[in-house]
């Protein structure tokens, strides 16, 4: 005949083992910080505005020829104010027109602000560099 005290300190001994040994069955032996990702993503600021001071990039040419096209405007009355690389923080593309609802994913794209008559004009794009004009930039 078995003797049950030896079977019910076996089952004790075998999840023991089992609790102690867990954790390096989940994690390994490694350092954890290297192979999970982390929990919350960096979050992305969009950039300070870039002054132009000098030749206009490709971006600054598009607008300017965009806006002559829709107001009719001189080259000598366009001022850029800002043309930068910018990361939207949703696809609405940093525009608040149509309500300003768009995914909350990040954007790759580009803004534009020209100065015309003391007037100021946001021009925003995707990574298409499919500007448009932005009457209500949040």
């Amino acid at each position: 005949m078995k003797n049950p005290c030896s079977r019910r300190w076996r089952q004790r001994l075998n999840c023991t083992i089992a609790l102690l040994a867990s954790p390096w069955l989940l994690f390994g032996c490694g350092n954890v910080d290297q192979r999970l990702p982390p929990i919350n993503p960096p979050f992305v600021t969009i950039q300070e505005p870039v002054m132009t001071s000098g030749p206009e990039s490709i971006n600054s040419q598009t607008v300017i020829s965009l806006h002559q096209t829709q107001f009719g405007a001189s080259s000598a009355q366009i001022k850029v104010l800002v043309d930068e690389a910018v990361t939207w923080p949703a696809s609405n593309l940093g525009c608040a027109d149509n309500g300003g609802i768009g995914k909350a994913v990040l954007t790759p794209g580009f803004r534009v602000v020209l100065e015309v008559g003391g007037e100021q004009f946001a021009y925003h794009a995707g990574r298409d560099r499919q500007f448009f004009l932005c009457n209500t930039p949040e």
